[in-house]
Order: structure tokens, then sequence, then C-alpha cells
């Protein structure tokens, strides 16, 4: 798991998997800022390489319901 300053960061599979939402889904909510995360390839004209924060999977979860 990488970090970014301290900060554990999850792969959008990773997210995904501990959700249960579809990793596109992930990417569509990073994009828009429903999700905290960054993107790895940000200013280098790269495809994106997202990142979320692995508190980001917490705060869903509990919103959730804990599922």
């Amino acid at each position: 798991m990488a970090r970014l300053r301290g900060r554990r960061l999850l792969t959008v599979a990773e997210f995904a998997r501990e959700t249960g939402v579809p990793a596109q889904t992930v990417r569509d909510w990073l994009r828009s800022g429903r999700l905290r995360g960054r993107d790895l390839n940000a200013g280098t004209g790269k495809r994106a390489r997202w990142r979320v924060f692995a508190s980001e999977a917490d705060r869903y979860l509990r919103e959730r319901g804990g599922r």
C-alpha cells in the first residue's frame, strides 16, 4: 500500500474491493471530487493513476451503515 506524506493510499481496485463499489464508479467519484484522492500522474500528460485516501473507504463504509 502506498503512502503520501504519511497517509495510507489505496488503489482504485483496493477501494472497490473493500467497499463493493465498481472500479469505474470509484474513478468517476475521484474525478468529480466526491472521493478524496490523488492522481499520481497529474501534470504529466499521462493517463490518470488514481489513489484514494484510506480514510475515504472508512468514511464511505460508515455512511453506508458499516457494509
